[in-house]
């Protein structure tokens, strides 16, 4: 479980420097664009194009980072005064509740790379394929259910550890 956990948190950390990459060239090319559309007169070709895969990069990657790092919204108003061992079960629930549905839009996004690849999508103004970007959209997906599930199953242990609990309690 520890090296599971560990190879995630790596997995996770490079998204996560990935996706701040991905942001940053979002920021350097519109500001890029627009000093070339006011000053120059000559937009750059394509420019909402780039800045929309690189969205696409940046905000798949962000996701499994973000749940690493417990950044994800949750609504603790009712959890946190309900017994720990009520909390572990509602938590684990939603959890794996969420890690199914997680499943079930990356297999939607596996379908969309396959019809992509077969399809030879591009963009349609630079002709950029489509298909290194859903499948980056597929990897990411499935770093983030695995980051999802290792959550939930440390919930079920907290079920029936007090000290894990107690710790994951403290984070609400």
């Amino acid at each position: 479980m520890k090296v599971l956990r560990k190879i995630s948190y790596f997995l996770n950390m490079i998204l996560g420097y990935i996706s701040f990459v991905a942001f940053f060239v979002i920021m350097a090319f519109i500001v890029l664009n627009v000093i070339m559309r006011y000053l120059f007169n000559s937009p750059i070709l394509g420019a909402y194009e780039i800045v929309e895969q690189m969205m696409l990069v940046g905000v798949f990657c962000s996701f499994a980072y973000a749940q690493e790092q417990g950044a994800h919204i949750r609504v603790t108003m009712l959890i946190m005064h309900l017994p720990k061992r009520v909390a572990m079960i509602v938590c684990a629930l939603m959890d794996l509740g969420a890690t199914v549905i997680l499943i079930l839009l990356t297999y939607s996004a596996y379908n969309q790379d396959m019809l992509a690849l077969q399809s030879a999508y591009t963009t349609a103004q630079l002709k950029i394929s489509l298909v290194p970007f859903y499948t980056l959209e597929v990897i990411c997906s499935v770093i983030f259910a695995i980051a999802m599930l290792l959550d939930a199953v440390d919930y079920i242990r907290g079920i029936f550890n007090k000290d894990i609990a107690n710790e994951l309690c403290s984070k609400f």
